[in-house]
């Protein structure tokens, strides 16, 4: 459960946070990245799914972490690339670039 979570499907809907159940403003379809991968990978994943932040799962599926664009945005300086698709997801031409 995120925040945007709990104010797109909570809060917005005038749900009653002392009898709602995580479950009924969860986002179910999770996506997710494993050790081994790629950040960039990570980063166009996140930008795919227009998520901040995605867990960190191995093989048998238990959680190593979660990872989000605050984390990268404090890698991106030294990388290039990491740069651009950081800056490309968020940017006007993104989920997040139009919705803030």
């Amino acid at each position: 459960i995120t925040d945007r979570d709990i104010v797109l499907r909570a809060v917005a809907e005038g749900k009653d946070a002392k009898t709602t159940r995580a479950e009924e403003v969860m986002t179910a379809d999770i996506h997710s990245a494993h050790p081994n991968d790629r950040v960039i990978d990570a980063i166009r994943k996140m930008g795919d799914k227009q998520v901040r932040r995605i867990p960190v799962v191995g093989e048998n599926g238990q959680l190593r972490g979660i990872i989000s664009m605050a984390d990268i945005a404090l890698e991106t300086e030294e990388d290039e690339e990491l740069a651009d698709a950081l800056e490309e997801i968020s940017s006007g031409a993104s989920f997040w670039g139009k919705v803030f």
